[in-house]
């Protein structure tokens, strides 16, 4: 007998179809798979940094309404406010009860 799930799944809360995809952990070598956004388009609010080299652009979701932040490896050039697009989008829940989100790649519109 199945038991109820009360994890939303990334579709859910991001608000967009959803797709399966197999990667491989860059910690641990081991390949999963998981739920991705294939391409998410939205609006530049912020570049961040961060200590491992990546960055976090906070983002405006203007289909959604939805304001939140993608870490990504790369970082490009890009106006605030400007159009971007993110690739092959994944994410979960915290231990908060908050989410984090990751991307492949991303470019300026």
């Amino acid at each position: 007998m199945a038991q109820p799930n009360w994890t939303p799944t990334l579709a859910q809360v991001l608000k967009h179809k959803t797709e399966k995809k197999e990667f491989v952990s860059p910690r641990t070598g081991k390949s999963y798979e998981t739920d991705v956004i294939p391409e998410l388009t939205a609006r530049l609010i912020s570049i961040e940094k961060r200590d491992d080299n990546s960055f976090v652009y906070s983002i405006l979701d203007e289909e959604t309404n939805l304001e939140f932040g993608i870490k990504v490896s790369q970082k490009i050039s890009a106006k605030r406010f400007g159009t971007i697009v993110f690739y092959d989008v994944r994410g979960g829940q915290t231990s908060r009860g908050q989410g984090w989100y990751k991307a492949e790649s991303v470019v300026s519109a």
